[in-house]
C-alpha cells in the first residue's frame, strides 16, 4: 500500500513538471518566419523586390521605438519613419516592422512578435516607404 501511495505521488509530481514545461514559455520571443509572413501579405499587393525588417516597439499612439535584447526599449535612440504605424487594437506591441519597395510604391507591415499576426498593413507612396534608426 505504501508503494502504491508513493508511486501515485511520484506520478503526480512528474505530470506537474511536464505540464509546467509545456505551458511556461522558455523565451521572450517565438520562432516563426517573419519575412515569410510579411512577404506573403505584401505579395497580395504586388511584387516588392526590396525588403527591410526591424524589431521595434510600436506604441498605441503610433510612435516607433527601437528595442534591444529582451524587449528593453532604448529611450536614447531615435527611430524615424516617414509613415505612422498605429496598431489596429490601440495597444502597445513589440513587432517586426517590414518595409517593401518596388519602382513606384511601398508597403508597410507590422507583425506582432508573439502571435505573428499583422497589427498594421498599409500601401504607401515610394517616397514615404522610408524607415530606420
Amino acid at each position: 500500500m505504501k508503494t502504491l501511495h508513493l508511486s501515485i505521488i511520484v506520478s503526480g509530481v512528474a505530470i506537474s513538471i511536464l505540464a509546467y514545461l509545456l505551458l511556461v514559455p522558455t523565451t521572450d520571443t517565438i520562432s516563426w518566419n517573419v519575412s515569410k509572413s510579411a512577404n506573403y501579405t505584401a505579395s497580395k499587393y504586388g511584387i516588392f523586390p526590396h525588403e527591410t525588417d526591424w524589431h521595434v516597439h510600436i506604441t498605441s499612439d503610433g510612435k516607433i521605438l527601437p528595442v534591444t535584447d529582451n524587449h528593453k526599449i532604448d529611450e536614447n535612440s531615435i527611430f524615424t519613419c516617414s509613415f505612422s504605424v498605429i496598431p489596429n487594437d490601440a495597444r502597445d506591441h513589440f513587432a517586426y516592422l517590414s518595409v517593401f519597395r518596388n519602382d513606384d510604391t511601398g508597403y508597410v507591415i507590422a507583425l506582432d512578435d508573439h502571435t505573428g499576426k499583422a497589427i498594421y498593413t498599409k500601401p504607401v507612396p515610394l517616397e514615404l516607404a522610408v524607415c530606420g534608426p
